[in-house]
């Protein structure tokens, strides 16, 4: 018999079953002791048929499990259901794994987890454990992982430690120096400095409806790292989705791809952050011309990049 899988994991999930049931699936194979569901509710009737579709996947679960459900019978939206969820989670546990409904884990993802988990538990350096590794071009090189400051959360894990420390409302906003704040974690790059002081405006503001650049700007603030693994074990499945919340451009040319991590873990010797990596990702994801990072420039202003293009080419401008 199968040994249950001794770390909380958490799934949340809103209203696409054909994405939360294949993420379902890999969950039930390493049968979590204790599974937390965090569900948003629908905004019309036709959402609230989907999302009563999705919570019924929930209960097919056949093993053993403590299942911890924190439902929400109206739509609180991304922002607000993200946060509310995340805080119950972590004032039942010291340490999760989150997945959301859209983010497919290869089975290695979750060992890397728990051994990171238990490796960094007391270190206050190490804030985020990400499964995602976004280009191909970074590389932890003879190591399992690298450590960088450019937060990672298609599936991920944390401690009850990072989430207690986290300020969702982004106090401290106004009384920092901005320009030396971020330039420090983006190598004092003028066009990276625009792009995450109008990111972070805009999230205090409550202009975009969102909770990661808020938990990004915590984690900055407390100089914490984000963990990368070497292989990329985490696929976004849902990013061009009719039902997606926040859908992508259609070129996913910044993906690397989804593999399996290779154990016995190889640690590296220090925790100290991979400068040539964060260089190369600042390159690759926050230079803002349109052509390299039209997407996330646009999302960052308000505009969603799928919905622009279905508009131009209904004016027939594309």
């Amino acid at each position: 018999m199968q040994k249950q899988f001794d770390i909380p994991v958490a799934f949340v999930v809103f209203n696409r079953p054909a994405t939360a049931e294949k993420v379902f699936n890999v969950i039930a194979q390493i049968k979590p002791k204790d599974l937390f569901v965090i569900a948003d509710g629908p905004r019309n009737e036709e959402e609230a048929k989907r999302c009563k579709q999705v919570r019924a996947i929930i209960d097919r679960v056949d093993w053993d499990c403590n299942i911890h459900r924190n439902y929400s019978e109206i739509n609180l939206g991304c922002k607000q259901r993200l946060n509310s969820g995340l805080t119950w989670l972590f004032e039942q546990c010291e340490r999760a794994i989150i997945l959301e409904d859209d983010c497919l884990p290869d089975l290695s993802f979750f060992p890397y987890c728990k051994e990171m988990l238990e490796r960094y538990e007391n270190n206050k350096e190490v804030m985020i454990i990400s499964g995602d590794k976004v280009h191909a071009e970074l590389s932890a090189g003879e190591y399992s992982y690298y450590f960088s400051y450019f937060n990672h959360i298609w599936g991920w894990a944390s401690w009850s430690r990072v989430w207690q420390a986290h300020d969702q409302m982004m106090t401290s906003w106004n009384t920092i120096n901005k320009k030396k704040f971020i330039g420090e974690k983006v190598f004092n790059d003028a066009k990276a400095i625009t792009f995450w002081n109008n990111a972070f405006l805009k999230a205090y503001k409550g202009l975009i409806n969102t909770w990661d650049y808020q938990f990004n700007y915590s984690c900055w603030l407390h100089n914490g790292y984000t963990v990368i693994p070497e292989r990329n074990l985490v696929q976004n499945i849902g990013m061009t989705d009719e039902f997606a919340t926040h859908p992508a451009a259609e070129d996913h040319s910044y993906e690397s791809g989804y593999g399996a991590m290779s154990f016995p873990l190889k640690h590296p010797p220090v925790i100290k952050r991979d400068i040539v990596n964060d260089r190369k990702e600042m390159e690759i994801f926050f230079r803002l011309s349109f052509t390299e990072n039209a997407g996330r420039y646009l999302r960052t202003i308000g505009i969603e990049p799928l919905k622009l293009k279905r508009f131009l080419k209904k004016l027939k401008l594309m």
